[in-house]
């Protein structure tokens, strides 16, 4: 469960998507050294050597190239670039656990509009390809995701809608540099009720 928590958390996923995020858990964990080449629970069982896939964070901004079907459907510009953004959520496994040599990926326009608070349904698409940076590693729905559970504009925005609608509506972002001030001149007590 908490591996799945953090997976969640760490990208801005709601809890809907708790089924990729525990794929991803399990395999990532599977996939990881433990003591030296050759000890991780994937080589033990496949015998192959070291995993030749990438090794990505779930939730985390990747690049690919769509489904063909996709590529060539109206929504995707004749002349615009073959790689889209998007967010990697696993692996594609055969029964038994064995990858499939391919990456379970959501194009990030799948998530405009989402009540990050709830969640919402999304298209996967799996792919044989995937550029990622482990130098530059982002979670593109993070921050909306912040927004949304963690202020009061985003709590408050009714069911169904998320934060930028809110704010369309004349509530203005709690900006904590400029309303608080230096937090070291902010006391806070703490009263325990009886």
């Amino acid at each position: 469960k908490d591996g799945c928590r953090c997976d969640l958390t760490q990208s801005g996923h709601p809890a809907c998507f708790w089924p990729l995020g525990v794929g991803h858990f399990a395999f990532a964990r599977n996939i990881q050294q433990r003591n030296g080449e050759g000890s991780s629970p994937y080589e033990k069982k496949f015998h192959e050597g070291i995993f030749p896939g990438e090794r990505v964070p779930f939730g985390a901004a990747i690049q690919f190239r769509q489904q063909p079907a996709i590529e060539k459907g109206k929504q995707h510009p004749t002349m615009s670039s073959v790689m889209v953004p998007g967010v990697f959520l696993g692996w594609k496994q055969h029964p038994g656990g064995k990858w499939a040599k391919g990456y379970i990926v959501a194009d990030l326009r799948e998530y405009i509009g989402m009540d990050l608070r709830v969640g919402g349904k999304i298209k996967t698409q799996v792919v044989d390809r995937i550029d990622f940076d482990p130098a530059d590693i982002r979670f593109p729905l993070k921050a909306m995701y912040d927004k949304a559970i963690g202020t009061l504009e985003g709590l408050s925005a009714p069911k169904g809608r998320n934060a930028a609608d809110v704010a369309a509506q004349g509530i203005e972002d709690f900006d904590f540099a400029n309303d608080i001030g230096d937090l070291d001149d902010v006391h806070i007590e703490f009263y325990r009720g009886i």
